[in-house]
């Protein structure tokens, strides 16, 4: 499935529907909010990772996710895995069987906005560009250029708790959770973390867990839930016309998205990022 969701998702997404993001000399913000507003009429969240994979640490934030029954977007580092490092590879082939989507977060991590890193994305990041953020959230011309010329968009956020720099569990998953809680009906919102850093790994539980306790204080009051979104909605959601009502007829109108149907649908269209890796 990832390897469909993957590409579906970077040809399909509008140019506009992105989020705000770091400023520096050079550089821009991105417009809010970073997927659109909320399809479903219910408050909606997606999960998104950076910089790993991160050994032990996105090993056990796999197995939390599944506990949770949760998909994903994680953003790699290309020199986590180039070099034949076979833990890196294992992870993301797992990533893949579990039915998280990976994207492009440059071979190094370096600032594609500044006159040093000038070339084509393809040059800096060394990788082939499906999924893409960049390092730091930058935006510029140069970046806008390359991206539009490949009919690629960049996949920004709306939550930043910053346990990078805060280094603490405890703040990281009360910022996370204090901002879904202000969500309301009509929003969508981008959650950014990082499997590289334990405070990640020791937060997302707690939200998880907060987020089934809550939705079932909202369920007995009669209010709408917190949706967390999957991927492969999000594909699904940005297909081109006539594309989703070709695989909701082959999935018999359930419109489902099946991993199946999604390989189907991209083979033709050749090797993604998930594939090269």
């Amino acid at each position: 499935m990832t390897r469909a969701i993957c590409l579906l998702l970077a040809v399909t997404l509008p140019a506009a529907a992105f989020a705000k993001g770091k400023k520096g000399p050079g550089h821009r913000s991105w417009p809010l909010p970073a997927l659109g507003r909320s399809a479903s009429g219910q408050p909606e969240i997606l999960f998104t990772f950076d910089d790993g994979p991160g050994g032990t640490l996105t090993a056990e934030l796999l197995d939390t996710l599944a506990a949770h029954h949760v998909h994903a977007i994680f953003f790699l580092v290309g020199n986590r895995i180039s070099g034949g490092k076979a833990r890196a590879r294992a992870l993301i082939g797992r990533m893949v069987d579990e039915g998280h989507a990976v994207g492009n977060h440059t071979q190094n991590h370096r600032d594609l906005c500044r006159a040093s890193q000038a070339g084509k994305v393809e040059d800096a990041t060394g990788m082939d560009i499906v999924l893409f953020r960049a390092p730091f959230g930058v935006r510029c011309a140069r970046l806008e250029e390359a991206l539009d010329a490949r009919h690629l968009a960049h996949i920004h956020w709306d939550i930043d708790p910053q346990e990078w720099k805060t280094h603490s569990g405890d703040l990281t998953q009360r910022r996370i959770i204090s901002q879904i809680a202000r969500l309301a009906d009509d929003e969508r919102a981008v959650v950014l973390a990082h499997d590289i850093h334990p405070e990640t790994i020791q937060a997302i539980p707690a939200v998880l867990a907060w987020i089934g306790e809550e939705n079932a204080r909202r369920r007995a009051a009669g209010k709408n839930e917190i949706v967390i979104l999957d991927p492969a909605a999000i594909a699904g959601e940005k297909l081109a016309p006539g594309v989703a009502d070709a695989v909701a007829e082959a999935a018999g109108g359930a419109r489902d998205f099946a991993p199946a149907l999604l390989r189907r649908l991209v083979a033709p269209l050749g090797g993604v990022a998930a594939a090269q890796l």
